[in-house]
């Protein structure tokens, strides 16, 4: 009999990483995507579908445990108990934990995915350590909003109010006096679900890679044109470029691994983000146990030959890394740089014209660009782009260059459609 492999969460990107020769692979997934890609959920021994709300809260899934539980258990009285848990996305790392509990397997348990998904937990594990990371207050109910605030404000001139366990920059807001903030927690149906931290000014970074046996098996330092704050609420392309400052990177790379040792990952890949403030100083914001999304990805696989969804999907299955190429990113001699470019409208569309492929820059290594008559803003989902680019340069100062070129020449016209 085969053994039976259990997927939590699918999308159809990621469907040509999976093993479905040797294994009976089975997946829950949520009504949206049943309905969205059918055909491309053919290959599966069986589906079952989660009945929750599709949109960008990313605690649905771990909020329908009990669901997800009595699904899985449907699937192991027909397959056999599952030998491996798979939980790609940030969303089902928490819920792929708690099944491995349930089912008595190995891998990352629920005590450590639950420190790479909720902030708090995440920056109270830190809290023995050396790692700064930003101030930061929780909330237990209305009685502590006003103390708590004017504490922060005393420290910030700003204060970012963000969810606990969200991603992609969903339900940050920014505020610079401490009444509206106040104003803003009490209206909240659950103040608990939320914290509030100051606001740091400076570069924002990504780290990424895969982490074993208490070192990187691959690391790499990025640097963002924008943070997804700006992205996600001001409308700014989305543009990324490894670095190739080798203080910095050594930096980031010494600040990455105390932070995954303080907060007990054995292994797995990662993505985190940290500052680097004006005054050089580095502060942690958070990670997640899981690869990157947007162009993270695809940029490391084109450009360095590092297959993080392929080196996350062993690490679920208990498997050997694959990977025998450089360690860091900085030692290939290359820059790795993705650039998706803003939609005109957030509103459901039809592109009526694409203009500027043509004057593409040569370090462009892929692109993925719409045709006229395909339907963009369908369905809900994290950093929706009107195109994107992957580039392979030579420095970070030609991948900037790059990068600004393609926002200059690149874009599309598009046309409302309707109520759709």
């Amino acid at each position: 009999m085969k053994k039976h492999i259990l997927h939590i969460g699918f999308h159809p990107a990621f469907k040509s990483f999976i093993d479905f020769e040797h294994a009976n692979v089975t997946v829950i997934i949520h009504s949206k995507l049943l309905e969205l890609y059918p055909d491309e959920l053919t290959k599966f021994a069986a589906v079952k579908e989660l009945k929750v709300a599709h949109n960008l809260n990313l605690n649905e899934y771990h909020n329908a445990m009990d669901q997800i539980e009595s699904l899985a258990d449907e699937l192991s009285a027909a397959f056999g108990k599952p030998t491996a848990i798979v939980g790609m996305f940030e969303h089902v790392t928490l819920p792929a934990a708690k099944l491995r509990e349930r089912y008595g397997l190995a891998g990352t348990t629920p005590l450590i995915a639950e420190r790479f998904r909720d902030k708090v937990i995440m920056k109270s594990a830190l809290r023995n350590s050396d790692i700064r990371y930003p101030w930061f207050v929780a909330f237990s109910d209305e009685a502590d909003i006003t103390g708590k605030v004017d504490e922060l404000f005393a420290r910030s001139a700003k204060v970012i109010v963000k969810p606990k366990s969200q991603a992609a920059a969903q339900g940050i807001r920014v505020f610079t006096d401490a009444a509206s903030c106040v104003d803003y927690l009490r209206e909240l149906d659950d103040v608990s679900e939320v914290e509030a931290e100051e606001f740091i000014e400076g570069r924002l970074l990504h780290f990424d890679g895969l982490y074993e046996n208490g070192a990187f098996r691959f690391f790499s330092v990025s640097e963002y044109f924008h943070g997804c704050f700006e992205v996600v609420h001001e409308g700014q392309h989305l543009v990324s470029y490894t670095i190739d400052d080798p203080s910095l990177f050594a930096r980031v790379q010494a600040l990455g691994l105390d932070v995954i040792r303080e907060l007990g990952l054995e292994r797995g890949v990662f993505h985190g983000e940290v500052f680097c403030t004006p005054d050089d100083d580095l502060v942690f914001l958070e990670i997640g146990n899981r690869f990157g999304g947007a162009g993270v990805s695809p940029t490391l696989k084109k450009v360095f030959d590092f297959d993080i969804v392929a080196e996350s999907i062993r690490v679920d299955l208990g498997q050997a890394s694959q990977y025998a190429g450089p360690a860091r990113s900085i030692d290939t001699g290359k820059v790795g740089t993705y650039v998706y470019i803003a939609l005109p409208t957030t509103k459901p569309c039809e592109v009526e014209k694409v203009n500027g492929l043509g004057l593409l820059p040569d370090s462009v290594l892929h692109h993925d660009t719409p045709g006229v008559g395909a339907k963009l803003n369908v369905a809900a989902m994290p950093f929706p782009a009107s195109g994107k680019f992957i580039l392979c340069n030579a420095s970070a100062e030609q991948a900037q260059a790059d990068a600004r070129s393609i926002i200059r020449a690149y874009s599309i016209e598009v046309g409302v459609i309707g109520d759709a």
